[in-house]
């Protein structure tokens, strides 16, 4: 580990064109023409990535992109200070367009499902993660997959990553979380929803959530990070159960929220920063985002100014 550059690999399996359209008096009825339109590659993992560089680190994107959608990815990721190197698929990756309407709070979604992806894409996606194991110091696993992926990816992924002694960061739902949580990934970042799924337990609160970090680590994971929204986020590491209270902001849209999070991790994590350390600068990069128009666009003036405003208590 001593002689590893910090470089960051990111993984995303359903990389996307994200579209966002700001329209004002939205009817579901009605034909509207946008007063602002953002285009910008996505995916959860392009996210982390591009907030990764934005926050100085050395960064190389990998995961699943196709067709045109997917050359704008790759071009956009390489103009955000990312080194792209992605396995090329059949079909076009997936278009998300987040429709946003300020004044009557309406933020609607429209998620494609992605192209599908057949054994021997994972395959060569697992090769090439193999290739880039000698480098990264950390690797991050974001996301949902697209139709094909195995639900056992992630945690076949970890176990090989886990072997080359590199760190691991895990944000995914569902049965790629379940699996990926059982390989002892080093952190697992779900949300309230994420977690209560895994758990069976609803998660309402900072209580509750601690309680579900608790018992992510008693599964083998060394950090568990729930975030909570716009009431911030527990962590628990060790002995240490901490709530992070974020700086109050105007909130734009909240998409890409938690990937800026798991980004602020990422970058705490390869400079050896300590664990509350960590934790500020992840709520710091969610609330930043919040802030903003489009997923991951935040800047890292902004962020360093709300890392010292995040409120940090313990809960043990």
């Amino acid at each position: 580990m001593g002689n590893r550059v910090a470089m960051i690999l990111t993984v995303t399996l359903n990389t996307a064109v994200d579209k966002t359209y700001v329209v004002e008096g939205f009817d579901p009825r009605g034909i509207h023409r946008p007063c602002v339109t953002l285009t910008t590659a996505g995916g959860k993992g392009v996210n982390v990535a591009r907030v990764c560089a934005i926050l100085g680190c050395e960064v190389v994107a990998t995961g699943f992109a196709g067709g045109h959608t997917g050359d704008f990815i790759l071009s956009e990721l390489e103009r955000s200070g990312v080194l792209p190197d992605f396995v090329r698929v059949e079909g076009e990756s997936r278009v998300c367009v987040e429709v946003v309407d300020p004044d009557q709070g309406v933020h609607a979604k429209f998620n494609e499902p992605g192209p599908h992806v057949t054994a021997m894409d994972a395959v060569r996606l697992e090769s090439k993660i193999s290739g880039w194991l000698e480098r990264a110091r950390l690797v991050v696993l974001s996301g949902g997959g697209p139709p094909g992926t195995p639900s056992d990816f992630y945690a076949r992924l970890i176990c090989r990553i886990r072997a080359a002694g590199v760190r691991v960061l895990l944000d995914t739902s569902g049965e790629l979380l379940r699996r990926g949580v059982a390989a002892a990934p080093y952190l697992v970042k779900p949300n309230a929803e994420e977690l209560a799924d895994l758990m069976g337990t609803p998660v309402t609160s900072p209580e509750e959530a601690a309680r579900g970090a608790r018992a992510l680590l008693q599964s083998g994971v060394a950090v568990a990070a729930v975030s909570l929204g716009e009431q911030g986020a527990v962590l628990a590491h060790g002995t240490d159960l901490l709530y992070a209270e974020p700086p109050s902001t105007d909130v734009v849209s909240t998409v890409g929220s938690g990937d800026c999070m798991v980004a602020g991790f990422a970058a705490a994590l390869v400079r050896g920063m300590e664990t509350e350390a960590m934790l500020r600068l992840g709520v710091a990069a969610g609330t930043a985002n919040a802030a903003v128009l489009g997923p991951g666009l935040c800047t890292r003036a902004e962020i360093e100014r709300l890392a010292p405003q995040v409120k940090i208590a313990s809960l043990s």
